[in-house]
């Protein structure tokens, strides 16, 4: 179904891109192009936030600079290609490549020599990567309301709230989930990327400090994301909160044969329980003491915490391979999860917010449009908006955020499920195991058809009948 939709916003984009003229007809074509590339998804956060961390371990390589360089101040796109370039694109579209090198996983760009950075010229980093093939991810400045700068590039980058967002959805990077966080999020999305709560995650980096340090930290931390994530006003900006140990994560998708070996020695040092205390107890051990000359190097690749839990799983006999450890890291570290949310809750969906992307580019294009071609281009807008159920959906979930007291709170669990906001297959709707046969799924889609049938029948609160309508449709399409 998004593929049809996606082909009929192209042929709508085609139609108002040659009515246009001057700057709306290269909006237009820009918005054109986009819907045959990944999805674009911008990594947004506070300073100091965690965010360049992150899109390391998603990506598995050291490719965003995480200490205070000029790096961490400007926007940074990671595309996939054929080959590594650094590349440096202004507004306009002029490019030319910036020296980069390369040291196994890690890609480090050299500005040395380079004119600053205006606020509307951002970096292209392009590698070969499986993980970058349907989703870019853009890693915007740490927004502090100490710098004028940072906020101005961010700013300019988002555009103003009657532009286009040149992304597709966002993940949020918090340390913590405190009122502070929860008004930054909202001001965030409200003023710059004119967002909505199903094209954004929640992510609750540094969750092992968020649970104490401790071997079962993820899973306090876990506790404490789900607790934020049912939040009303945090369910009113995003999908959800997942837990992740950015540092560990990235240290894992990088580990080392020499790391693996210096870890593998500090398990059978009878003093390690002592040492992992903290940073400083294990820095100040002896010289002569197991793995002294890489302990700086674990600290800096996998944190105090992930040492803990690396040490763990080796005296545990879970890892007896780098690899091993590495899967087994990466999997405590919330990354894996991560990916999979991200690829179930936006990458299945990546078409129809590409498409949805489009249409935004359409409607903003309209005024700008002759007369006789602008009111063609608005009714065909209007045919492709209503003929279009997975937009229905779309707005139906985040309605069902923005007002969750419509249905009351078990009706609103079941139709978000039913409208793919926790996977968009059929067994994922309805709740099911993966391996439900189809008979399985007709009788759960006949049930559910009955019970929204009555709601719409009984329904009273505004909204309600309205609501169960989409879920009739989104049952009898599956049906048929």
């Amino acid at each position: 179904m998004s593929a049809r939709l996606l082909g009929e916003v192209g042929s709508l984009l085609q139609a108002a891109r040659s009515a246009a003229e001057g700057p709306a007809a290269v909006q237009l074509e820009a918005a054109l192009q986009r819907l045959h590339q990944p999805l674009r998804v911008a990594i947004a956060g506070r300073l100091k936030a965690g965010k360049s961390t992150l899109v390391n371990a998603l990506i598995g390589e050291k490719v965003a600079a995480t200490d205070a360089t000029e790096c961490t101040r400007i926007v940074t796109w990671y595309e996939n290609g054929s080959t590594y370039a650094a590349l440096r694109k202004d507004a306009g579209g002029m490019e030319h490549s910036v020296r980069f090198e390369r040291d196994g996983l890690t890609t480090r760009i050299l500005l040395d020599g380079e004119e600053p950075f205006a606020d509307d010229e951002h970096l292209h980093l392009r590698m070969p990567s499986p993980r970058l093939r349907a989703m870019t991810l853009v890693d915007t400045p740490g927004i502090d309301t100490t710098s004028d700068e940072l906020a101005r590039r961010s700013a300019a980058f988002f555009g103003a709230p009657t532009e286009i967002s040149p992304v597709d959805a966002v993940v949020y990077v918090v340390q913590h989930t405190h009122p502070e966080d929860v008004a930054f999020l909202e001001a965030f999305q409200g003023d710059l990327t004119r967002g909505s709560p199903m094209n954004a995650i929640g992510v609750l980096s540094r969750a092992d400090e968020v649970g104490g340090g401790d071997l079962d930290a993820m899973g306090v931390a876990a506790s404490v994301a789900r607790r934020n994530g049912s939040d009303p006003m945090v369910r009113r900006l995003v999908q959800s909160v997942e837990p992740v140990s950015g540092l560990m994560g990235s240290g894992a998708a990088t580990l080392q044969e020499r790391h693996f070996a210096a870890l593998k020695t500090l398990a059978l040092w009878d003093g390690i329980e002592r040492a992992l205390l903290g940073v400083q107890t294990l820095l100040s051990a002896e010289e002569d003491t197991p793995g002294h000359g890489t302990r700086l190097e674990l600290v800096n690749e996998l944190g105090i915490f992930g040492i803990r839990v690396a040490v763990d799983l080796i005296q545990r006999g879970e890892a007896e391979t780098s690899q091993q450890l590495s899967d087994a890291l990466l999997e405590a570290s919330g990354i894996r999860t991560l990916r999979r949310v991200l690829f179930s809750r936006l990458g299945e969906r990546g078409d129809l917010l590409k498409a949805r992307s489009g249409l935004a580019a359409v409607a903003n294009s309209i005024d700008s449009l002759p007369e006789g071609e602008a009111s063609a281009v608005a009714r065909q807008l209007e045919a492709v908006v209503t003929g279009a159920h997975e937009l229905a959906e779309l707005e139906a979930l985040d309605e069902l955020r923005q007002s969750p007291e419509i249905l009351g709170e078990e009706d609103t669990v079941r139709l978000e499920r039913l409208l793919g906001a926790s996977g968009t297959s059929g067994p994922e709707r309805l709740g099911l195991h993966g391996a439900a046969s189809a008979e399985d799924l007709k009788h759960g889609l006949q049930a559910e058809l009955s019970h929204w049938r009555r709601v719409s029948e009984l329904g009273l609160v505004p909204g309600t009948r309205r609501l169960a309508d989409v879920a009739i449709r989104t049952c009898e399409g599956l049906l048929a």
